[in-house]
């Protein structure tokens, strides 16, 4: 619990700092935004790493499973940098570039489902009586 109070304060901190310095130096304040940003992403590192560790171990168990597997840990990590980017744009002021980002994301994960898509429907279609 202590880590994730050090976490709450340094970004709150950060982001306090960034919205009192955005009217004297716009430029400035989305620096220390993005510092306070980096400054919680490298304190998340040993985390990262652990989760990281065990996404490769469940990715390499799946080896001989369907594609189910693979394409909800793509999907998963699509998302992610999906979003992190996103929120990145949004900061520098740039709603159309977060936006796009978003909606790329949307669709390349609609696309790595597609194949289980058409699994389930192939199951079901087996399903029912033959016409």
């Amino acid at each position: 619990m202590t880590e994730v109070a050090k976490i709450a304060a340094l970004a709150i901190v950060g982001a306090v700092l960034a919205l009192v310095l955005k009217e004297q130096s716009p430029g400035f304040s989305l620096t220390v935004g993005a510092l306070s940003a980096v400054a919680v992403l490298l304190y998340a590192v040993p985390y990262l790493s652990q989760a990281i560790s065990f996404a490769v171990r469940l990715y390499g168990m799946a080896d001989g499973a369907d594609g189910a597997f693979r394409a909800l840990i793509r999907v998963t990590g699509i998302s992610l940098v999906c979003h992190m980017t996103s929120d990145i744009a949004k900061d520098a002021g740039q709603n159309a570039v977060a936006s796009a980002t978003v909606m790329f994301g949307r669709v390349l994960c609609m696309c790595l489902c597609l194949p289980q898509m058409e699994s389930v429907l192939a199951l079901f279609a087996s399903l029912l009586p033959p016409a």
